[in-house]
Formats: structure tokens, C-alpha cells, sequence
């Protein structure tokens, strides 16, 4: 009778052992898919990192382009304004000369 019972506590110790590794392989499972969660995670966010550093290049290299086209504007606005103002000495100064013309060919006229 004692080697029956001897028999039951080591099936019962055996179930036990049985139970516990079957336990850790679950937990080891776990663990293996936990990892391999917080390695997509660690992925996906060094990849949004990148995109995000890409797209900061990108905003900063058209940041800089349009500083520079406004640059060329600027220049090209003053170069205008100079013409303009050419244009009105070169304007005034062809009436004056009409003017004085005039004013000569009225004065032998009237003389």
C-alpha cells in the first residue's frame, strides 16, 4: 500500500514539474513575443525618426531656397527702382530740353 501511495506523490510531484515547465514555456513564449513587440516598436520609431529628420531637411532646404529667391526679388526690385528712376531723369531731363526748345524758337518768333 505505502509503494501505491509512493507512487501517487511522485505523479503528483511529476504533474507538478510538468505543470511548472509548462508554465515557464509559456512565460518563456511571452517573453519572446514581448521582445519581439518592443523590437517592431524600436524599429517603427527609429523609421519615424528618419522620416521626421528627412522632412526637417526638407523644410529647412526650401526654407532656404526661399530666402534666397527673396534675396534675388530684392535685388531685382532695387535694379527696377533705378530704372525707374533713370527713366525719370533721362524723362525730365528730354522735357527740360524740349521746353528750352520751345522757349528759344518762341523768343525769335515774338523777336
Amino acid at each position: 500500500a505505502s509503494f501505491k501511495g509512493d507512487k501517487n506523490n511522485n505523479s503528483d510531484a511529476d504533474s507538478h514539474a510538468t505543470g511548472s515547465e509548462v508554465e515557464h514555456s509559456r512565460l518563456a513564449e511571452t517573453l519572446v513575443q514581448l521582445r519581439s513587440c518592443i523590437d517592431k516598436h524600436r524599429a517603427a520609431l527609429e523609421d519615424k525618426r528618419l522620416q521626421d529628420e528627412a522632412k526637417a531637411k526638407q523644410l529647412q532646404d526650401l526654407e532656404d531656397a526661399s530666402e534666397a529667391r527673396v534675396a534675388e526679388l530684392r535685388q531685382e526690385l532695387a535694379r527696377a527702382a533705378e530704372c525707374i528712376e533713370e527713366s525719370k531723369e533721362d524723362a525730365a531731363a528730354s522735357l527740360a530740353e524740349q521746353l528750352a526748345s520751345e522757349a528759344t524758337a518762341n523768343q525769335l518768333q515774338y523777336s
